[in-house]
């Protein structure tokens, strides 16, 4: 039986694979579900993993042309395997649910459908932003300073809550995913100070007209990925809740407040 890959195709086929969905698994529906669970997570810090490449790639702090490549190859590379890893997840779901399964591990099955389809999403999201900073690169467009700080702000905040739902979820720890309640809603209140800003900076002849979509389609992708981090903590707290999310306003109003001091204040 052949054990190591012959060729790089069948090296990344390996890598792509998730060998915890045995299909011999199917006839215990509960630890089939769990080993769902466990290949969501996968997924999960696959996303984390492509989002933190791509923030290296934006950082400006690449050696050279080398290393840019090698960061450009492995996000590309993690966003495919993302994208891999749910049609395996939801195939190996929909083999459960076909099972004689209870209504707690039906519940169970349609968060992991919801969070895996959330998580891919984020994976087309990670995608966009690469592709306007290619596009970018390729017109040699640059955005003004200001503007660069606007879009690094909103990177990081994204970055900063998708690290938080990823840990919420790998840990099923409900307090973490109140707190990405919380940031979700600041960062709408972020995303506005940053447009306002930005038409400020259009009128004064600060930027570049014809960047403008670009900056707004990165501040939107921005703004999606947190919806989809969002979507995951609701899931994950309805599920903990059997279909309510707790409510916390004193925990939720000190995370909004530590978000506001670290993101809101730099826009005012």
């Amino acid at each position: 039986m052949k054990t190591i890959p012959y060729s790089e195709e069948e090296l990344q086929e390996q890598e792509d694979a998730l060998p915890i969905l045995d299909p011999l698994l199917l006839a215990d529906p509960a630890y089939a579900v769990r080993q769902a669970a466990a290949a969501v997570d996968r997924e999960a810090q696959a996303a984390e993993d492509a989002y933190t490449s791509y923030s290296r790639l934006v950082s400006g702090m690449m050696s050279g042309a080398e290393e840019e490549a090698e960061v450009l190859a492995s996000i590309r590379s993690e966003c495919g395997r993302i994208a891999k890893f749910e049609k395996q997840i939801q195939e190996y779901l929909i083999k459960i649910s076909h099972q004689t399964i209870s209504a707690e591990t039906s519940r169970e099955i349609a968060c992991l459908q919801s969070v895996s389809s959330d998580l891919s999403r984020i994976g087309g999201r990670i995608e966009k932003l690469l592709q306007i900073q290619e596009e970018m690169k390729n017109i040699d467009g640059s955005y003004s300073e200001e503007a660069c700080r606007d879009l690094r702000l909103m990177g990081e905040a994204a970055g900063e809550i998708l690290s938080i739902a990823v840990t919420s979820l790998s840990r099923r720890n409900t307090r973490l995913a109140d707190t990405v309640f919380a940031y979700q809603e600041a960062i709408s209140r972020l995303q506005a100070a940053v447009t306002s800003r930005h038409f400020r900076r259009l009128h004064r002849g600060i930027c570049r007209p014809d960047l403008s979509k670009s900056f707004a389609d990165s501040c939107f992708a921005y703004e999606q990925i947190v919806d989809d981090c969002d979507n995951i903590a609701g899931h994950l707290l309805m599920y903990a809740g059997n279909g309510t999310p707790p409510e916390n306003p004193a925990y939720l109003n000190q995370v909004y407040s530590l978000f506001q001091d670290k993101y809101l204040a730099v826009t005012a």
